[in-house]
């Protein structure tokens, strides 16, 4: 079987600050996130990592409150964590799934989505120990296995 060819594509979110007294336009802080995407015909999986870096003014607030340690006179921002594997697929996967989006940024379109916070651990250790490529690969394997088979 012949496999189709699988773009890989890399989002990055930026840090935020987005408190508000308004408790319903108060969106927190977030740290700077990064999604490595494999996408292909039938579908996308997606591996989502957080860098653990924030706005420098949320460092100095955390600093501030002594929620940060120190290496070196610098502070360490936080970790770096594996936040989410999931995919994207145009159709149900398993029934009664649910759409999630009738535009999803990443199929252009319908969109079932499913995804695991703990299934990250073992990308962010392949990513670690393999660079990119080898993480590219990791997530081509997965693809074909939801997918193809």
């Amino acid at each position: 079987m012949k496999k189709n060819k699988l773009e890989r594509t890399i989002i990055t979110r930026p840090p935020f600050d987005k408190r508000s007294s308004n408790p319903k336009k108060d969106y927190g802080i977030g740290s700077m996130l990064i999604w490595y995407i494999v996408k292909g015909k039938k579908g996308a999986i997606q591996f989502q990592l957080n860098t653990g870096g924030y706005l420098r003014h949320v460092v100095q607030e955390r600093a501030n409150r002594g929620c940060l340690t120190y290496s070196n006179g610098k502070p360490n921002l936080g970790i770096i964590e594996g936040w989410d594997l999931g995919y994207h697929s145009p159709k149900p996967m398993y029934d009664g799934q649910t759409m999630v989006s009738d535009s999803c940024e990443v199929l252009g379109g319908k969109c079932y989505y499913d995804g695991t916070s703990l299934g990250a651990d073992e990308p962010l250790r392949v990513f670690i120990n393999d660079g990119e490529e080898g993480l590219w690969k990791f997530l081509e394997g997965i693809y074909h296995d939801r997918f193809e088979l």
